[in-house]
């Protein structure tokens, strides 16, 4: 995790479980660095799952780590939003409001899917109410 990300944590700004589903998983280690060097709100290493080759091939080539909601849209146009969670006043989780809806030029065609953990972190953090600049 980068320094902005663990200090925006710290301050209780939510963040997002992203996952990225690679095409081909020998581009793992070229798409992590791509990825971490995009900024520092945004995060990813290689998933656990990779070391399992009997696991479904999905999960054998995933990046896991954590993006602002900020860094989300302008590194892929992806926008989410907090939300209370109906039945649980006063927690919280993603929801999205559009899918993603472009890469970067260096990770063009080699993206299968992008998601984040189903629904979201609940927790009692607030509506996202601490911003930060690059």
């Amino acid at each position: 995790m980068t320094q902005l990300l663990a200090d925006l944590h710290h301050k209780g700004k939510p963040l997002v479980e992203v996952i990225i589903s690679l095409k081909n998983k020998e581009f793992i280690k070229d798409a992590i660095e791509i990825i971490n060097d995009l900024g520092p709100d945004i995060w990813v290493c290689e998933s656990l799952y990779n070391e399992h080759q009997e696991l479904d091939q999905d999960l054998t080539r995933s990046l896991v780590g954590q993006a602002t909601k900020e860094s989300l849209l302008r590194i892929f146009g992806w926008s989410l939003v907090r939300v209370e969670i109906p039945d649980y006043p006063g927690y919280y989780h993603w929801e999205q409001c559009n899918r993603p809806q472009f890469y970067p030029p260096q990770l063009e065609g080699k993206i299968e899917f992008i998601g984040f953990s189903e629904p979201g972190s609940a927790d009692t953090g607030n509506a996202d109410l601490v911003e930060y600049s690059l």
